[in-house]
């Protein structure tokens, strides 16, 4: 990947004093390969709106901001996650997770209409045996090494 994927701080400072609050790329920055930078430049502004609408009379400052981030890295970080795995290295569980998906097409559906709801794909995707949970439920059962 020619872009190393980044999370940096919510909270900015102004050469006021004031603070800012980064949003899109400014926060969190993601590899093309995987694109996920414009939906989770939409997604960081929904959330922030849905915050303001639920608290019109909040004070957003440093500490509304940081809090407003934690949540929604609640499941933001599924998608960044998943971008440094495949920028990095993918692990052996998700190349077969992924090779999977090139037989059995509800596997592909899985994974590629839930593009834009990453937490749902990480779920099974992250760790050797939730994959492994997941592929055999789905009917993959891989070929024993030398095939």
């Amino acid at each position: 990947g020619a872009i190393t994927p980044t999370v940096r701080r919510a909270v900015g400072r102004l050469p006021s004093g004031k603070v800012a609050m980064a949003l899109g790329d400014a926060l969190v920055s993601y590899d093309p390969m995987t694109a996920q930078g414009l939906n989770a430049a939409s997604r960081s502004a929904h959330h922030v709106a849905q915050a303001i609408l639920a608290a019109p009379d909040a004070v957003f400052d440093a500490q509304w901001i940081d809090a407003v981030f934690l949540d929604y890295w609640k499941t933001a970080r599924h998608a960044f996650h998943l971008t440094r795995d495949f920028v990095t290295q993918l692990q052996p569980h998700q190349q077969l997770a992924l090779y999977a998906a090139s037989v059995i097409p509800e596997i592909a559906s899985d994974v590629f209409d839930n593009a834009g709801e990453m937490e749902k794909i990480y779920a099974w995707f992250s760790d050797a045996e939730s994959t492994m949970a997941y592929l055999k439920e789905k009917g993959f059962t891989p070929e024993p090494a030398g095939g």
